[in-house]
């Protein structure tokens, strides 16, 4: 099995755009790395090594709680498997700052993770969702060992803009319990597709991503066992937007 080194992961981590006092959205699939030397605090450090004091991290923690009917505590509910083993040590870090999303929480380390965190509607993506912070602030998304049809769910954010005809917005209401353990009712609002009109439909974006790896907006990078994608959000969405405009099928494989 490879083993991946931490010199290693500075390395290729600048090489994907990461720099100095940035901002970084990271998903990942850690088993792409093979054998990680120091465990995932290496790729914690790794990252932070490069960033500085002045920099943020940002990884997702989502639960979709509202959706499988339970109540969202920030403090205890557990990341999906399915987004990776990273996203739960990053969540457990002392400093580790998570929002209150009940469906698409995420934490952020860094001086800016209040003010990144800080839940200010009920959107999930959209005007004035978490999503939106991460554009304005030209966010580096960095997605290890995924691809562009799964595990960048910023491409729902720019659907979101776009008002794609195959989603619609899913009003979903439960309890969240905040970080001073009080219990409160709460409600999100989730761009869904639109399962019951669409109930065949196959979202295939690897040929978009081509696109704008073609136009130098996105840029994949062979390593080890998978890929790194990465691309900073303004450009991204700004483009992903256009294109949907322009076709609203361009995501769509099958639509049948």
């Amino acid at each position: 099995m490879l083993t991946t080194k931490k010199s290693e992961l500075i390395k290729i981590f600048k090489k994907a755009g990461l720099k100095k006092n940035d901002t970084v959205l990271i998903h990942s699939s850690i088993f792409s790395l093979g054998r990680l030397q120091g465990g995932l605090e290496t790729l914690y450090k790794s990252m932070k090594y490069i960033i500085g004091s002045k920099g943020n991290i940002i990884v997702p923690n989502f639960t979709y709680s509202f959706r499988r009917k339970k109540t969202f505590n920030v403090n205890t509910s557990q990341s999906c498997k399915s987004i990776g083993i990273f996203s739960e040590f990053f969540r457990k870090k002392k400093n580790s700052v998570r929002s209150l999303d009940p469906l698409f929480s995420m934490s952020c380390i860094g001086p800016d993770s209040k003010k990144l965190m800080k839940r200010d509607s009920n959107n999930c993506f959209g005007k004035n969702s978490t999503f939106e912070k991460i554009v304005n602030k030209n966010t580096l998304v960095i997605g290890l060992g995924i691809s562009y049809s799964t595990g960048l769910p910023i491409f729902m954010h720019s659907e979101k803009i776009a008002n794609v005809f195959y989603r619609r917005n899913i009003k979903l209401k439960g309890r969240i319990v905040r970080h001073d353990k009080k219990k409160i009712r709460g409600c999100a609002i989730h761009f869904a597709r639109h399962e019951k009109k669409y109930p065949n439909l196959i979202i295939d974006r690897e040929n978009v991503g081509k696109m704008l790896e073609r136009k130098k907006i996105s840029k994949k990078i062979r390593f080890k066992y998978g890929n790194i994608i990465s691309f900073r959000a303004k450009p991204f969405v700004n483009e992903t937007v256009k294109l949907l405009k322009e076709n609203p099928k361009i995501f769509i494989k099958n639509e049948s």
